[in-house]
């Protein structure tokens, strides 16, 4: 395998599984976009379309499409069946009641597409849950993305769902990162999670490092946990301190009343602020490509998909010192970490006075590239899928 990070696999000219096709149902509530674990789902169907026979399971329809012009994928080309779980006349007004992204609904989500699962998983023989911790009623996949137990919820939605939390104990465990792990370790008795970094997609060479625009750019969800408006506030101390840099902010969705703050602070600093919503592939791949710096304030990540694709762009991404997988992603490089705003803006000052520094910690950071490939991930979700699918043949026989 390469180290490299590639391009998508075409879907329908993949490996064969040692056990043949198995029925994979992957489970997601909502795709809302604009997120690491839409990423991570997106991936894990490339992955599986064409080795196994693939249905994403999720509360309400889904535009295949969308997920391959957002993330690169090509699963939009028949290899994928869907299957929405709730009644096509409730669909859409659950969408409008519920569909906006807040702790309020997301716990509700999960639920309902638990039950809603529970009543058709006879007919899969791998249960993939692509969004946190599951309880599928029986042993399956989970990728871990959020804080343990945060889309666990209260009594009554675990009554609602018939949720047993020893059957997330029964389930194979991925976590994105080694502290995601740590965490979830920690919280669950009895749970080893294994880590299996999220993919980076390879970005074609972007302009050289003297070409390029003194420009920072942070991706990130328009919701509080994000803490947005201090990567604003880490360029405007930097401009502060007479550098003309600007901020490009790139997000696919936020979380009313966060988001609308942003906008605000937007509005009042247009001059040196764009908010770039809604950007498709291309268009992304082009911003990444375009500048020099990046910046994260998110205090607790657990990967941070666009701080490795930061890396891969040839920008030097500055970010919260033990903040989740970010900090694993640049090795705890001390010099591009940082615990306080004002911290951030001397390290990046300090950094922007040394151009011959600035490609030495580029080229530092290209040497991590290699561990958050396409390849890997796909080989180890493949591999993953049909270790279970070894386990449960096996039960199967001696049961019989």
């Amino acid at each position: 395998m390469r180290d490299e990070a590639a391009e998508p696999h075409a879907v329908g000219h993949c490996g064969a599984t040692p056990l043949g096709p198995r029925r994979v149902a992957v489970l997601f509530p909502a795709l809302l976009g604009g997120g690491g674990a839409e990423y991570v789902c997106a991936w894990i169907l490339q992955a599986l379309a064409g080795v196994h026979d693939v249905t994403l399971v999720t509360l309400t329809p889904v535009d295949l499409g969308d997920l391959d012009r957002s993330y690169g994928t090509t699963i939009g080309n028949g290899a994928i069946s869907l299957r929405p779980t709730l009644p096509r006349v409730t669909g859409p007004l659950f969408e409008r009641c519920f569909g906006r992204y807040s702790r309020l609904t997301t716990g509700l989500r999960q639920h309902l597409l638990i039950r809603g699962f529970k009543a058709i998983r006879h007919e899969y023989d791998i249960c993939f849950s692509a969004y946190n911790e599951m309880d599928f009623g029986t042993a399956g996949i989970q990728y871990l993305h959020d804080r343990p137990r945060s889309r666990a919820g209260g009594t009554l939605l675990k009554l609602l769902s018939g949720y047993d939390e020893r059957r997330v104990l029964e389930n194979v465990s991925l976590a994105p990162s080694y502290w995601l792990k740590h965490r979830y370790d920690s919280a669950y008795p009895g749970l080893s999670s294994t880590v299996v970094y999220p993919p980076v997609r390879t970005l074609s060479p972007g302009k050289p490092w003297a070409e390029r625009e003194d420009a920072f750019v942070c991706v990130a969800r328009l919701s509080a946990e994000k803490n947005v408006h201090e990567a604003i506030s880490i360029v405007a101390g930097v401009r502060s301190r007479g550098f003309d840099v600007c901020l490009r902010i790139v997000s696919g969705g936020g979380r009313w009343p966060y988001d609308s703050r942003i906008r605000r602070l937007v509005r009042k600093n247009a001059d040196w602020i764009t908010l770039h919503t809604d950007l498709s592939d291309g268009q992304y791949r082009a911003i990444l490509r375009a500048g020099k710096f990046g910046v994260s304030a998110c205090p607790a990540e657990g990967f941070g998909i666009a701080t490795a694709e930061l890396i891969d762009a040839g920008r030097i991404p500055f970010v919260r010192k033990g903040a989740g997988g970010q900090a694993e992603i640049v090795h705890l490089n001390d010099s591009i970490t940082f615990e306080s705003v004002s911290e951030a803006v001397a390290k990046v000052v300090r950094i922007l006075h040394r151009p011959t520094a600035q490609c030495g910690i580029v080229a530092e950071l290209a040497d991590r590239k290699s561990r958050f490939s396409t390849d890997r991930f796909i080989s180890d979700i493949r591999r993953l899928v049909d270790d279970l699918a070894a386990v449960t043949v096996r039960h199967g026989d001696e049961a019989s």
